[in-house]
């Protein structure tokens, strides 16, 4: 199925309940939008980055991202060989979810949600959403078919992973215990020249457990989560500002041209000013 935002709001206002998209082959950024239905994205291999509530977290395998009604979001996905699901779906098929889940807080749905699903659950839901994409979206209205009850079942285990990740006290991914620190200074200091043993530092941990620390935390090396933070620095410059490409890379971090280029060309598939022509393209046309 195409992931049309367009397509999908005319489906849910002729009383379709949901809707499936898989993807792979895809990298890029996706511009900021919200939508008249609710909606989960799970990872089935690769890395995501979700910007929701002004905030950006790292989507990879395990996790799942929810977002509710009218809570505008983007998402950019690092590689074409990342693998996902986004499940848009009604408020019908939400209510029959939360029958199986009870005790659901008030402004549980007031926000987005970016939280860990455990591995068994993970792969039992990837298996629910490869049956459901045999009927990829639901288009008539007033009937809750055996489909919709499929949809609902994913929705009961993504609630299900949000509510246990809040009673255990995680408010994010990107948190886990001593790489607080470390991420916090990236996030502060990613525009400036440090080294990895910086980071090393900071963690005050050996070198092996800081890896390995690093990785469960962000699902990357270190290496390449500086360089998708000065990636998405950049796309937002690129997209919001006439700067000059060369005053973007100094600006992100890098001091020599080519490997800015190079690094922008491999995560995004296109050129600076490839990427900065289609921005222009999509404002023209709202």
């Amino acid at each position: 199925m195409y992931l049309s935002s367009k397509r999908r709001n005319q489906l849910f206002r002729e009383g379709g309940m949901y809707h499936v998209f898989w993807d792979k082959g895809f990298s890029g950024f996706a511009k900021p939008h919200s939508q008249a239905f609710h909606q989960y994205t799970v990872v089935e291999s690769g890395r995501i980055s979700q910007l929701h509530d002004g905030e950006i977290g790292s989507q990879f395998k395990g996790n799942v991202f929810f977002s509710p009604k009218d809570c505008e979001h983007s998402l950019f996905v690092y590689n074409d060989d990342t693998v996902y699901y986004t499940v848009s779906f009604s408020d019908e098929i939400l209510n029959a979810a939360m029958e199986a889940v009870p005790g659901i807080p008030d402004g549980f749905f007031a926000k987005s949600s970016l939280f860990p699903m455990a591995e068994a659950d993970h792969n039992t839901l990837i298996k629910l959403l490869g049956i459901l994409m045999e009927k990829p979206e639901h288009a008539q209205p007033g009937v809750f078919n055996d489909w919709c009850h499929i949809c609902a079942a994913t929705v009961v285990m993504m609630l299900r992973a949000i509510g246990d990740a809040r009673r255990s006290g995680q408010r994010d991914i990107s948190e886990n215990g001593t790489m607080d620190a470390v991420l916090r200074y990236i996030d502060q200091h990613y525009c400036e020249d440090f080294k990895i043993d910086d980071l090393i530092r900071i963690s005050a941990l050996r070198k092996s457990t800081f890896y390995a620390y690093f990785q469960s935390a962000t699902g990357t090396t270190p290496k390449q989560y500086i360089t998708e933070k000065r990636m998405r620095e950049a796309l937002r410059l690129i997209k919001d500002t006439d700067m000059p490409y060369s005053r973007i890379a100094e600006d992100v971090g890098y001091n020599d041209f080519s490997t800015f280029f190079r690094n922008f060309c491999r995560m995004t598939s296109r050129s600076p000013s490839e990427y900065r022509a289609q921005m222009e393209e999509e404002k023209k046309g709202l």
